[in-house]
Order: structure tokens, then C-alpha cells, then sequence
């Protein structure tokens, strides 16, 4: 996931050309925010829980499997996707919110996880 969000980052930081609204046939931000999450959700799971220890296991090829049914559940494809993010490319400001938004909802959900959770259940045999 962090691999992923870095490479998005740097894409960001490369851009320059500005303007605010994408275009029809570009994937809109609402949408293209969800999708990168998505993905960005996707690439963790890959990289962190897929084939540890197995010898036979293809990270490329579960790659490829994987961010197809994120593209399916978000009914678009990898051409789409590719010609949405250099739009967003060309478009740092507008790739600037994206971002920040991704990066805040991370935030919440780690913030979330750190919190202690509820103390320990009374013990069953002293309740007895």
C-alpha cells in the first residue's frame, strides 16, 4: 500500500498543468478517489498477506487478478484507469485533494487501530 501510495505521490510531484473539473471521459474524482483507494487497499493485501512462505506463488500474476476485480467492482478497466490518472497527472491541484483525502481516511483508520481497546471481561471464575 505504501509502494503504491509513493509512486501516486510522485506522479503528483511531477505534475504541473492545472485545471479543476476533469473531463467525460476521464474517471471523476469522487469515483477515481474511491478506485485509488481501492487499489491502494489491494496492493497492501498483495504485499502483505499474499503467498508468504509459498515458493509458487506469483505476486505478479495475483497482482493482475486482483486490480482487475477492483476495476470491475468500480466498472472501469486498467486502459481507463491509466488514461484517468494522467489526466489527474497533468492536474496536480485537483490530484493534491485526492490525496490528502486518501491520506486523512489512512490517518482516521490507524488512529482508530491505535486506540486501547475495552478493558479485559470480568474473569468467569470469579463471577461464579
Amino acid at each position: 500500500m505504501i509502494k503504491l501510495f509513493s509512486v501516486f505521490s510522485l506522479i503528483f510531484i511531477l505534475s504541473c498543468k492545472q485545471d479543476s473539473n476533469p473531463p467525460n471521459n476521464v474517471i471523476q474524482k469522487a469515483r477515481m478517489r474511491e478506485l485509488m483507494w481501492d487499489l491502494l487497499r489491494a496492493d497492501a493485501f498483495i504485499t502483505g498477506f499474499g503467498g508468504k512462505g509459498d515458493t509458487a506463488y506469483n505476486q505478479l500474476k495475483e497482482s493482475v487478478l486482483v486490480y482487475r476485480q477492483v476495476f470491475a467492482i468500480h466498472k472501469t478497466n486498467k486502459e481507463q484507469f491509466k488514461k484517468s490518472l494522467d489526466w489527474y497527472q497533468r492536474h496536480p491541484q485537483v490530484m493534491r485533494v485526492i490525496l490528502d483525502t486518501l491520506q486523512q481516511r489512512q490517518r482516521k483508520i490507524m488512529e482508530e487501530r491505535s486506540k486501547p481497546t475495552s478493558k479485559f471481561p470480568p474473569d468467569s471464575i470469579k463471577a461464579q
